[in-house]
């Protein structure tokens, strides 16, 4: 068995849990594969003995990886998909973090249940993603979370013309709009007054940031829908953002949005259910009358 540790930020509380964590996995004759840019900001190069290491998809692919674990918040495994992509690797987010509400273990009770993640006792959520394409290249065109289109270098408003399987829908008028899957349905579409949409569910989210029509309100689609939108801006281009990754797009061009052509699969400990982690995260019933 393999397993993967993946990160961006490091600090020495997470090299003392990588570190640990490497323990517990060698103790059990389980190969620890760890993401080499992450590795190297460890700086645990004279403690960590007996491991491999991994750079990119295809690095991973070869690897032949079981598990892939990551430490950080939800924005970890966001970077991880570019990483992951379509391999039949099982995620599994360590909240270091904050919010998480894709990393739902804590950071203190990871290595007390490091065996059931190890041994397969865990809940298995598949989520599905969205891809875009169009007269552009973009390296990895596939979002988790959400992708948002939004204004550039202008504080004007940009106009958004949108088309649902061909049929003109409307054009959105104001700072952008987020078309998010039920697992960002938490993140981005959440502060732009989305609704709230479990993860497992086969739709799409249109939620339109800050629109300038008041009777304008966020939109749930069956996610077999092709969606097509053309920006319209006075600046000369506007922003593309696929998760976390942001890049610019000349005004005019069409993108197309769609579901995407595989799934990832997120574990989660049997003791933690979607509906605890929305109460706890979102501090429902936080108040004295409860």
């Amino acid at each position: 068995m393999k397993v993967a540790l993946f990160g961006i930020k490091t600090s020495p509380e997470i090299s003392e849990l990588i570190l640990n964590t490497v323990s517990e996995l060698q103790e059990r004759n389980i190969q620890a594969v760890i993401y080499k840019k992450f590795y190297e900001s460890l700086s645990l190069e004279n403690e960590l003995e007996l491991v491999d290491f991994f750079e990119d998809y295809k690095d991973l692919k070869d690897k032949k990886v079981d598990l892939f674990f990551t430490f950080g918040g939800d924005g970890t495994i966001l970077s991880a998909i570019p990483v992951v992509q379509d391999l039949p690797i099982t995620i599994v987010g360590i909240n270091t973090g904050r919010l998480g509400f894709l990393t739902t273990i804590s950071k203190e009770e990871f290595l007390l249940k490091i065996d059931d993640f190890l041994s397969g006792n865990y809940n298995l959520s598949s989520r599905n993603l969205l891809s875009v394409d169009g007269d552009f290249d973009i390296d990895f065109p596939t979002a988790l979370n959400e992708i948002a289109f939004t204004r550039k270098e202008t504080t004007s408003m940009i106009t958004i013309e949108s088309y649902i399987n061909g049929e003109y829908l409307n054009r959105f008028w104001g700072d952008g709009l987020v078309v998010s899957t039920p697992t960002g349905s938490t993140g981005y579409n959440l502060s732009c007054g989305g609704p709230i949409v479990f993860p497992e569910s086969d739709t799409i989210i249109l939620a339109p940031i800050a629109p300038h029509n008041l009777n304008v309100r966020p939109l749930m689609l069956s996610n077999q829908v092709k969606l097509k939108f053309i920006v319209h801006t006075r600046a000369s281009e506007f922003s593309l953002s696929l998760d976390s990754r942001l890049v610019s797009l000349p005004a005019e061009t069409e993108v197309n949005v769609y579901l995407g052509s595989y799934k990832v699969q997120i574990a989660t400990h049997k003791k933690n259910s979607y509906y605890e982690t929305l109460r706890k995260k979102l501090l429902w019933g936080n108040d004295a009358r409860n």
